[in-house]
């Protein structure tokens, strides 16, 4: 088990505490499920550029979420934040909003299906090239 925290500003953390009531699912779960989510659904692989983090506002107070994931669940969300260049705590964020203001029906199905997932890296060498295939699986 990996023990991490996540920022995220005040206004996220409200949406956080608010879906999570309303669903009646840890916070935890919420933040999982909704990485998750973006990893399967959202995610776009980015090249040549560095990690987008979330914009700073001096008038938002920053917090801290302590999160504990399993091995696998760590590995997917550094692998998302690599391959997409967004900070884990942006795409909380897009994924937050984006389950407050549209209550998508599907990312809610989702939570409520949640299952074990199962994650591979394949090495892979065709005449002299290294390919690595990393696939998710739900």
């Amino acid at each position: 088990m990996i023990h991490t925290t996540i920022n995220v500003n005040s206004n996220t953390k409200s949406k956080i505490d608010k879906i999570s009531a309303e669903l009646k699912i840890s916070r935890s779960d919420l933040i999982k499920k909704l990485l998750f989510e973006f990893s399967l659904k959202f995610a776009e692989v980015k090249l040549n550029q560095s990690i987008k983090y979330q914009n700073s506002n001096d008038a938002l107070v920053y917090k801290a979420f302590h999160i504990i994931l399993s091995d696998t669940e760590y590995e997917i969300f550094i692998d998302t934040r690599n391959f997409c260049k967004l900070s884990v705590s942006l795409i909380l964020s897009i994924m937050i909003d984006k389950l407050y203001r549209e209550k998508d029906n599907s990312i809610i199905d989702i939570m409520n299906n949640y299952s074990e997932y199962q994650y591979t890296i394949i090495l892979n060498t065709i005449n002299s090239n290294k390919n690595w295939i990393i696939q998710w699986k739900t």
